[in-house]
């Protein structure tokens, strides 16, 4: 056993001092040691840890890509909820449009902002049907114009709500409760 720690010792001392290009030429030869059946062993041994860390690289990027496709379809159930409350929205202003009492002007003005609404609306659902058929190379710009679209959606919602708080009704009074815009209130929109 100590003759075999001097060899590798030895061996290791010779190999520091040998240049740079012999170092290159002698690992492209196959490893000699004492011990029989070494030389053997040391390239099935290399073939299976390449061969481990191959298949460790595709088991992560499998891993990876179904993480992906995880998040990916939470992301577009949550812009597909986004709308959805954007289109229930656009249900309600206009029942509320068609129940209340709204002067010719008012009325003209909300009928126009929910037809924009309506519009915007259509552009969005396009866009979030684009994201779900989006590849994975067009996933992110598909996702910007859904997000900018549904922002779209909320300025124009936030504006057919305004229009019918700010419509004057023939019963309403300048002060008090019943006020232009005062008992008509967007209902809020769940945080992102």
């Amino acid at each position: 056993m100590t003759k075999l720690v001097f060899i590798t010792a030895a061996l290791a001392v010779v190999c520091a001092c040998e240049s740079p290009h012999d170092k290159t030429e002698r690992t492209s030869q196959p490893v000699r040691t004492l011990e029989p059946g070494y030389a053997k062993s040391a390239p099935a041994e290399s073939a299976g840890t390449e061969r481990g860390l191959i298949d460790d690289a595709i088991a992560q990027a499998k891993h990876e890509a179904a993480r992906f496709d995880q998040r990916r379809a939470q992301h577009l159930q949550h812009l597909r909820n986004k709308l959805a409350f954007a289109e229930l929205q656009d249900t309600m202003l206009s029942g509320l449009a068609d129940v209340l009492t709204l002067t010719d002007t008012g009325r003209g003005d909300v009928d126009t902002k929910l037809d924009t609404l309506a519009g915007k609306l259509d552009l969005a659902s396009l866009a979030v049907d684009q994201v779900d058929e989006a590849s994975d190379r067009d996933y992110a710009a598909a996702e910007q114009t859904a997000r900018e679209a549904l922002e779209g959606v909320d300025a124009a919602r936030t504006q057919a709500w305004r229009a019918l708080g700010d419509a004057r009704r023939p019963e309403s009074t300048a002060t008090g409760s019943n006020a232009p815009g005062s008992n008509v209130q967007p209902p809020t929109q769940p945080s992102t």
